[in-house]
């Protein structure tokens, strides 16, 4: 690891010396500028020497960019074999390096075509620089030394275009493109993880749904089987309606307050039906049973009604639910509140 440190800062110092000897060729240039054109053709000379060597530093350090481009950042020969790997590390570089082969494969093909032409071209070379600087001395002055100054400033930005290019790229390109691409996959994770959570908080949802949804049919199975008349006598316990209704949801605990409301209040009235009519009992003190809160008056109310309406009425029990349903209820004076309620239950 520190080799790698010292290595990186050694790198980083010749791109630091690159720079400076870039600034070294401009000042030569306006140097130059000054003993070749005067202060007549001082800022034209100086313009156009500095644009010349811009260029030339521009083209050179886009050819380093090509040869710096790290084969690294498109995989390994392990993927390029279609092997598969077999280590977690492995698995990662196939994972990060897989985004930019097409880059890869550009810088290829242009290399090995400019080495190759270069190489078909070598006789032509000579005489290509020399038309070339020819024609940058017309804007340098068009002096003797105007032609050796053209070609010295073009060789010089080459060169060092293309190791600042070169070396640019292989310290810190390779580093963004990482960068970039596990921030990707950063981000790909992090959203996969929440999609995921989702899914499982909804999974447990549904879970939760199909239980309670097995609780209420459950409940309403045994109160069917309690207060259907046309059933033999129930044999539904007491402890099995508490356990059922205390499971049961609001909306139906409401359905079996309303069911055994309705076979209480159509049945008290008629000795005959008075047996139908204490088939509710049970459930309203189920119903009760379940208010571990002591919130709904109307459980004791209807259940303080079907205790007097027995064919052997509990009056004890039936004034104890009564006064219970009073005070949940509350705001009124107790005694007259009571006999409201007993009024209600002839109707």
């Amino acid at each position: 690891m520190k080799e790698k440190t010292d290595s990186q800062t050694d790198s980083q110092k010749a791109l630091y010396a690159l720079t400076v000897a870039m600034i070294v060729g401009i000042v030569s240039v306006i140097i130059y500028a000054i003993q070749a054109g005067g202060k007549e053709n001082f800022l034209g000379i100086a313009s156009i020497g500095v644009l010349i060597a811009g260029g030339a530093a521009f083209a050179g350090g886009a050819l380093g960019f090509l040869f710096g481009i790290p084969r690294t950042l498109q995989g390994d020969d392990a993927n390029r074999k279609g092997e598969v790997p077999t280590n977690s590390a492995a698995k990662d570089r196939q994972i990060e390096y897989q985004a930019n082969t097409n880059l890869e494969q550009i810088s290829d093909w242009l290399t090995k075509i400019l080495v190759g032409v270069g190489l078909t071209q070598v006789s032509q070379i000579g005489n290509s620089l020399k038309n070339l600087t020819k024609f940058f001395a017309k804007g340098l002055g068009n002096q003797d030394q105007a032609q050796v100054f053209a070609l010295a400033i073009l060789l010089y930005s080459i060169v060092l275009g293309f190791f600042f290019g070169y070396l640019w790229t292989r310290l810190y390109l390779a580093g963004a493109l990482r960068a970039a691409d596990q921030a990707s996959i950063g981000s790909l994770t992090a959203e996969v993880k929440k999609v995921t959570e989702k899914a499982e908080l909804n999974e447990r949802k549904l879970d939760l749904f199909k239980l309670q949804s097995q609780h209420d049919a459950d409940a309403l199975n045994l109160v069917y089987l309690q207060l259907n008349p046309s059933n033999d006598p129930p044999k539904v316990t007491q402890e099995e309606l508490d356990t059922a209704v205390s499971k049961a949801s609001k909306s139906i605990k409401i359905q079996i307050f309303n069911k055994a409301w309705e076979v209480r209040s159509t049945n008290w009235r008629d000795k005959k039906t008075k047996a139908i009519m204490e088939l509710s009992i049970p459930v309203f003190k189920a119903l009760i049973s379940s208010d571990t809160e002591n919130l709904y008056h109307a459980n004791h109310a209807q259940l303080g009604y079907a205790l007097k309406d027995k064919l052997n009425p509990d009056w004890v029990e039936a004034e104890r639910e009564l006064t219970r349903a009073i005070q949940i209820r509350g705001g009124r004076n107790t005694a007259t509140h009571f006999m409201n309620l007993i009024e209600l239950s002839v109707e």
